[in-house]
């Protein structure tokens, strides 16, 4: 009986050993990095999430909450002339008033695959046309209300676990939380120093991430990821002359001998009709602006105005259109805004490119081509105006958004009355 209980135990110890996720080490993130294609819309959203988890080891949940507004700071070292960016993260586990500052340190001018700064420079000018290095004197032109990623905690993690396929890695091996975990494996492992040294820097991972300083919360993620890359004969034996001993090899943290895995070979899948078609329209409008960052705001001016210009030299597109608009009318209050053509066009017109070539078997370039030319007939390439959005700090809300809230309240307390009257 004593040998059956300790063989149940032994095994649900290897079980859990192997369902256990591996650290997500830097030069991992890097790779993945890497391996998003160049021309992806969404690049320099999911790179600077990436970066940004892993240099600081915030959990899902803390970066989804993160907004705008929320970065307070940005100014240039003196000692390293790189730039220094302060976010605060209110969110963390069970806790929404964390308000802990959390500073990264990056080059925005030179482009690496391990630089936050650079890619989240990237990512705030495409969001805001704003960069980082003049955010402390541009930032009330933008809305400071608007997250910075707006992804759920879910699709974090699905698109880091797919990147991570992508990039040769096996299926199972990372999830999200795998940036936290690899934020302390790569710190120790970088540090490649003394004891003091390293619980130093085990206090100093644990003031960032929000750890509990050298307890099991904290040496759970290090105690197996970092043991595999020691060699445990180097703490004994004598030193070279002249040399320092360095407990970790550099052979051991080579990714593929640290995780234990082969890269799979990559195989070019074929692209479909429409994903050629949205790459062909995306040069066309990096081309057409001149800018190789075209902002959220004037790619989606250029998409509306084609779309809404396809729309109304079609006679069957435009009566699709008539009718989508009245049953999304009929549906709002009188009060409420109405929903126009320019609304609604972008989706009509998506659905009748997808049929061209189901159906009509039209190409590509042909549909790139059509849509285009009218979109740039009458779209201007004038800079899209920027609004002074002022952040009320108690209600945590732009004076737009405050007058509006404040308009809907007066319009629910006249009906209130009118119903009260109509009673009596």
């Amino acid at each position: 009986m004593k040998h059956a209980v300790r063989c149940l135990k032994y095994s649900s110890e290897v079980q859990k050993r192997v369902l256990k996720k591996e650290p997500a080490l830097l030069m991992d993130v890097k790779r993945i990095v890497n391996h998003i294609p160049t021309r992806h819309l969404d690049k320099a959203l999911e790179s600077s999430l990436y970066l940004v988890a892993v240099h600081t080891g915030a959990r899902a949940v803390t970066l989804a909450n993160v907004k705008l507004s929320h970065i307070t700071k940005v100014v240039r070292s003196k000692v390293t002339n790189k730039l220094l960016c302060t976010i605060i993260y209110y969110r963390a586990k069970g806790q929404y008033d964390w308000g802990r500052e959390i500073t990264i340190e990056g080059n925005e001018e030179e482009e690496k695959d391990d630089d936050p700064i650079y890619r989240l420079s990237l990512y705030v000018y495409q969001k805001t046309g704003i960069r980082l290095s003049n955010w402390n004197e541009d930032k009330v032109k933008t809305n400071l209300n608007k997250l910075i990623w707006p992804l759920s905690v879910d699709s974090m993690r699905e698109r880091f676990k797919n990147r991570a396929v992508s990039a040769g890695y096996p299926r199972h091996l990372f999830c999200f939380h795998s940036l936290r975990s690899g934020f302390i494996c790569t710190a120790l492992i970088m540090s490649n120093q003394d004891a003091e040294t390293q619980r130093a820097i085990m206090e100093k991972t644990a003031f960032i991430a929000g750890w509990n300083p050298i307890r099991l919360s904290q040496c759970g993620y290090i105690k197996d990821a970092v043991k595999r890359a020691m060699v445990a004969s180097r703490l004994i034996a004598p030193p070279c002359e002249g040399q320092k001993q360095q407990v970790f090899d550099e052979t051991l943290l080579e990714l593929e001998v640290f995780h234990g895995i082969s890269f799979k070979e990559e195989v070019p899948k074929e692209k479909s009709a429409m994903e050629k078609y949205t790459e062909l329209v995306n040069e066309r409008i990096r081309k057409y602006f001149g800018e190789v960052i075209v902002e959220e705001a004037k790619r989606e001016r250029y998409i509306k105005n084609g779309a809404k210009k396809l729309i109304e030299e079609n006679e069957e597109l435009m009566m699709v259109a008539e009718y989508r608009m009245k049953e999304i009318n009929d549906k709002k209050e009188e009060e409420q805004r109405k929903t126009d053509l320019y609304s609604v066009a972008a989706s009509i017109a998506y659905k009748f490119i997808q049929d061209q070539f189901h159906f009509q078997g039209k190409t590509p370039e042909e549909m790139a081509e059509l849509f285009c030319s009218k979109a740039e007939s009458c779209t201007s390439k004038a800079p899209v105006r920027k609004y002074n959005h002022k952040v009320d700090r108690r209600s945590h809300m732009t004076v737009y958004e405050r007058r509006k809230k404040e308009r809907e309240e007066v319009l629910k307390d006249r009906k209130r009355n009118e119903k009260t009257t109509l009673e009596e």
